[in-house]
């Protein structure tokens, strides 16, 4: 499978690490998901062209899959994924996982130097996840908005 760089389904995505293309019970185990509810989400997947299971082994069609924000289901898709990550971090932390969450006031211009840092940072991640092996799946969220309607 093709590596993923995107805001994608786990299940998907942990198909790029070659021990979940033969070993679909591994992966719903791993991910901790019902086989029958990983079952559905592959063919999901399958039918609309993203992956395709040949010869036993699933791989991807499609790569760099993003949702643009213009897109009628973008918010729903956002919350299900931050859903998601709730629920793996409510199941309790493994000494790998990092979480960060803070709320802080500043300007409109240092908010603009923030987000133009997160920007040139998930180029180098980007570079860095293309270049690397696929052995994991991993969730990583920046939100930069205001509290304060005007």
């Amino acid at each position: 499978m093709d590596r993923c760089f995107t805001g994608g389904n786990p299940a998907g995505i942990s198909l790029s690490s070659p021990r979940y293309q033969k070993n679909f019970n591994q992966l719903a185990h791993d991910l901790n998901i019902p086989k029958m509810k990983l079952s559905n989400i592959l063919a999901t997947l399958e039918s609309l062209g993203i992956i395709e299971h040949k010869n036993g082994k699933y791989r991807s069609l499609i790569k760099n899959i993003h949702l643009p924000k213009e897109s009628p289901i973008f918010s729903h898709w956002r919350n299900q994924l931050r859903i998601m990550s709730l629920e793996r971090l409510n199941r309790g932390f493994d000494h790998n996982d990092y979480s960060f969450s803070v709320v802080f006031s500043s300007t409109p211009a240092v908010r603009t130097v923030i987000q133009s840092g997160f920007l040139q940072f998930l180029k180098d991640v980007e570079s860095k996840v293309n270049s690397s092996e696929q052995e994991e799946s991993y969730q990583m969220n920046f939100d930069l908005f205001s509290w304060i309607q005007t």
